[in-house]
């Protein structure tokens, strides 16, 4: 099942920003018009290189309505109590 990324923000520690938080949902949240717009933040978060225990994220631009654009995880690993 996808996870469609609804947030980045800074990670702090001790009140210091290190790094940043992804927050995903099964929903596209986070919405772009245009796919050049989805494929920068995708390009972006492909550069952090974002992590979720050993899992690797590999982000997509997805349309998931027409004119409707989200970034996506395909691959992220199942939540505890949510369907494969």
């Amino acid at each position: 099942m996808p996870a469609y990324v609804v947030r980045i923000h800074p990670k702090p520690i001790d009140d210091r920003p290190f790094g940043h938080l992804v927050n995903y949902s099964d929903n596209p949240d986070w919405q772009f018009s245009a796919f050049d717009a989805a494929a920068q933040w995708r390009d972006v978060l492909i550069g952090m290189k974002v992590a979720v225990g050993t899992h690797l994220c590999q982000f997509e631009v997805e349309e998931f309505k027409p004119g409707s654009f989200a970034v996506v995880c395909s691959s992220h690993p199942t939540k505890p109590g949510r369907a494969a």
